[in-house]
């Protein structure tokens, strides 16, 4: 292919635009309006009750989130607690299991903490109706005062320990 000088002195087409036409981001002078157009369905919006709908669940998961956050108390009497008020046999037990894995850790003042919170539970499992599984947590804190004495004494844990997790072992938990 030759270039001539006829071909340089020829008028020139204005460079078009980058984008496809159609698109109304450049010069759509250079080519059909619908090169690329999708069908469009002409629509009002979205209907009232998809915006009541969403408005609805926006609520919901705002009271879900306040109520987890801020703890969602029924200020309910606590088992084992002073309030003196009514504790079922369930409650009283599932307490008193917690406070019994306080006791898997044998320092001191773990096991002076799970003493002191175990005779709450003793009398909350008496005012539940639970008296036989009340003197098995009586026997648990017997052996945490045999396994502290032992301890703060110096002599061989050995067997305190071993009475300690037999008593445990008959617990409900």
């Amino acid at each position: 292919m030759t270039i001539t000088d006829a071909d340089l002195d020829a008028p020139q087409e204005p460079p078009g635009s980058a984008f496809p036409p159609g698109l109304g981001l450049g010069d759509d002078a250079e080519g059909p309006q619908d090169a690329f157009a999708m069908p469009v369905r002409e629509s009002r919006g979205r209907p009232l009750w998809l915006y009541v709908l969403g408005a609805a669940v926006a609520v919901v998961i705002l009271v879900l989130l306040i109520n987890l956050l801020l703890g969602g108390d029924d200020g309910g009497e606590r088992p084992g607690g002073d309030g003196g008020g009514q504790v079922t046999a369930e409650q009283a037990t599932a307490t008193m299991c917690g406070h019994i894995q306080q006791v898997q850790v044998f320092r001191d003042d773990a096991l002076g903490t799970a003493a002191e919170r175990l005779q709450a539970d003793v009398a909350a499992l008496k005012q539940a109706g639970e008296r036989p599984t009340a003197k098995q947590v009586k026997a648990v804190i017997t052996a945490i005062g045999d396994a502290r004495e032992a301890l703060a004494n110096q002599r061989p844990t050995q067997k305190p320990f071993a009475a300690l997790q037999d008593a445990m072992a008959a617990l409900p938990c």
